[in-house]
């Protein structure tokens, strides 16, 4: 005769209904936040380039003038705003187009500034008008020479509030005339 020790059963750990429902539960937060986290950088990746290009074409529109007048730095930076093409570019950005000149002795000094396209309050990172310009140290313009600074600034709200903080991006580039020297801002004619 043979007796069998009995082990009693939990019939809970048996059942595997609702397995799905509990790791479901689990795993939706981490996915959904890494969604999040995709879609914030790849808008930050967006305007990142958006800006970068816009800077790069509004110097190369100005760099193929052989003056400057005020209605013709409205029209630069109608284009521009068209060029950025953000919504929210007007109250969270701005474009400011600067001229620097090389004085002998390797100076580098700002010769105008305009601004437009945006009210973003930012100040120029090269310089006011009159200053030696903050440019990189590589950077050289020979004696009587010109080139045009275009920086964009704009301030970038997080899509979600907490994936990545609220910033201003700066996008600048900088570009010798090709038809000629911008010393100055020439009065409309």
């Amino acid at each position: 005769m043979s007796y069998r020790l009995s082990v009693p059963r939990f019939r809970c750990i048996e059942d595997r209904r609702g397995i799905a429902a509990a790791e479901l539960a689990i795993l939706a937060p981490v996915v959904i936040v890494l969604m999040m986290g995709v879609g914030e950088l790849g808008q930050r990746l967006l305007i990142n380039q958006r800006l970068s290009t816009a800077a790069s074409r509004i110097g190369d529109l100005i760099t193929h003038e052989t003056s400057l007048t005020a209605n013709r730095l409205a029209t630069v930076f109608d284009a521009a705003s068209r060029l950025i093409n953000q919504d929210d570019f007007a109250n969270d950005g701005t474009v400011i187009i600067t001229g620097i000149g090389g004085e002998p002795g390797g100076v580098r000094r700002v010769l105008w500034q305009e601004r437009g396209t945006g009210t973003l309050d930012e100040q120029s990172r090269i310089g006011t008008p009159g200053q030696v310009a903050n440019l990189p140290a590589d950077l050289t313009i020979a004696a009587g020479r010109t080139v045009v600074a275009v920086e964009i600034f704009y301030h970038r709200q997080s899509l979600f509030g907490f994936m990545l903080p609220n910033d201003t991006i700066v996008k600048t580039s900088i570009h010798r005339g090709r038809t000629g020297e911008l010393p100055a801002i020439a009065p409309d004619t």
